[in-house]
């Protein structure tokens, strides 16, 4: 019958007439009703409280933080960026209550790296208690950063450097005798940062190396027509400390720039070029300073 060369209509009607209909509905039930038919399949996703953002869209930013105040806002790989400080002003907390002057700049170099330099200088005596203490001390370091950088901002986190240093010294309590002397150290500087603010971190690091030490003790005279003299007596002998050990210990309060956004295609370029902007400046800034630190040098090592 399904061969024949009748028309679709005399077919379907024939087939309704075999056995009261009951061959058709069998037909109609278990082959019809599957032919030319589709599926549709709908895979719905937990949302995600990361929004990608392009260039394009960063006028968008603000809107996107309102809409979403938990998630965080990332850029499209190809067009990613990132945000950090042109620089932070650091000082040691622990030798500031011993009256340690110091103050470090540390500059941030791409996500996981920052170099930074110290700088410390207390220059007191006291005649009256006996005391003397003078340290000429500067320092240089490089860090690495680790973890997921994408999570962390620039330089808080985890961190492992390497740093040196060097200074003289001259110092004297109360009655006992004094010790002058210069020295320079090298090693492991690790230690963890995190913020407090927007603009305000805390850091606390250990420092681990070689520190070398040539000293010359001397005994402090008082009430001769000189003043308070340092006699340094026969023989002269010239001392020398040589030690691995643990260097130094600080807990940084720092305050860090205004941040800034930084294109990744060309962070590395603009961090060189801000890199040399503040050599070239430094370097400037030191030569026509030259004589006068000379004087200083010479007045206060004298």
């Amino acid at each position: 019958m399904i061969d024949t060369d009748i028309n679709v209509g005399t077919k379907k009607w024939r087939l309704q007439q075999i056995q009261n209909g009951e061959a058709w509905t069998y037909i109609e039930y278990n082959f019809l009703r599957k032919l030319r038919s589709g599926t549709t399949c709908i895979i719905l996703y937990k949302a995600d409280e990361t929004t990608i953002v392009t260039l394009a869209e960063r006028s968008k930013s603000e809107i996107l933080m309102k809409k979403y105040p938990k998630g965080k806002i990332i850029l499209a790989h190809n067009d990613q960026i990132i945000k950090k400080p042109l620089f932070t002003i650091k000082t040691n907390l622990l030798a500031d209550v011993l009256t340690l002057v110091n103050i470090e700049l540390e500059v941030p170099i791409g996500q996981r790296w920052s170099v930074s330099g110290e700088l410390m200088s207390p220059w007191w005596r006291n005649s009256n208690s006996d005391c003397t203490l003078q340290v000429l001390f500067g320092s240089g370091s490089v860090k690495y950063w680790f973890g997921d950088r994408s999570r962390h901002d620039v330089m808080t986190g985890w961190y492992l450097g390497l740093y040196g240093d060097g200074g003289k010294y001259d110092m004297q309590l109360f009655e006992k005798d004094g010790t002058q002397g210069e020295f320079f150290s090298t090693g492991l500087q690790g230690g963890y940062a995190h913020k407090i603010s927007k603009n305000l971190r805390l850091e606390y690091s250990l420092s681990f190396g070689f520190i070398r030490s040539n000293y010359k003790e001397y005994t402090r005279i008082t009430d001769t027509k000189y003043g308070d003299i340092k006699v340094f007596e026969y023989p002269w002998e010239i001392k020398r400390l040589d030690q691995i050990a643990p260097t130094n210990a600080k807990v940084i309060y720092s305050a860090s720039s205004p941040e800034l956004s930084w294109d990744t295609d060309n962070a590395d370029a603009v961090d060189a070029e801000y890199l040399l902007s503040i050599g070239s400046g430094l370097l400037n800034i030191l030569l026509k300073k030259l004589p006068m630190l000379r004087l200083w040098a010479i007045y206060y090592t004298r």
